[in-house]
């Protein structure tokens, strides 16, 4: 807390600010010409829903901990989880690749990290905990995706 808050004077509305300021980096990185109003408010909000499924697990410091409930921390990057990879290669991990491939860097640093401390890549890394959820291995096109 004081990591993230303290440069802003522990202010809700300066955290605010921020907040905005981050999403609007984000979601700005693809300008929409042409169509309505509310066609653009209809893809901005679904751009948004694109990228808000995911939580980061691990502190600022790096550490987190593992599915084996021991406390790791992580060199570079950040640890993901709360999506599950279901079909995620007919469009987000294209998306992604291309408008943030800071977050698909963060999303293979998580699978490498889990396969490293558990011997398993995760589908679904609900919690940073194994899924068996959904046969088939899709959180392996995500890898591929971002190679």
């Amino acid at each position: 807390m004081e990591e993230e808050l303290a440069p802003l004077d522990f202010d809700f509305d300066k955290t605010v600010q921020q907040a905005r300021a981050q999403w609007n980096e984000l979601l700005g990185r693809i300008t929409v010409k042409g169509g309505t109003e509310q066609d653009k408010v209809k893809f901005y909000t679904n751009l948004y829903r694109a990228f808000a499924g995911k939580q980061t697990w691990s502190d600022v410091n790096g550490k987190y901990v593992d599915a084996e409930e021991n406390v790791q921390t992580l060199g570079k990057g950040k640890m993901y989880g709360g999506d599950a990879f279901w079909n995620t290669y007919w469009n987000l991990n294209g998306l992604w690749s291309i408008v943030a491939p800071e977050i698909m860097d963060d999303w293979v640093t998580t699978q490498l990290e889990m396969f490293h401390h558990t011997g398993w890549t995760c589908k679904g890394p609900a919690g940073l905990e194994y899924s068996g959820i959904m046969e088939g291995s899709h959180e392996t096109t995500l890898m591929v995706a971002a190679y």
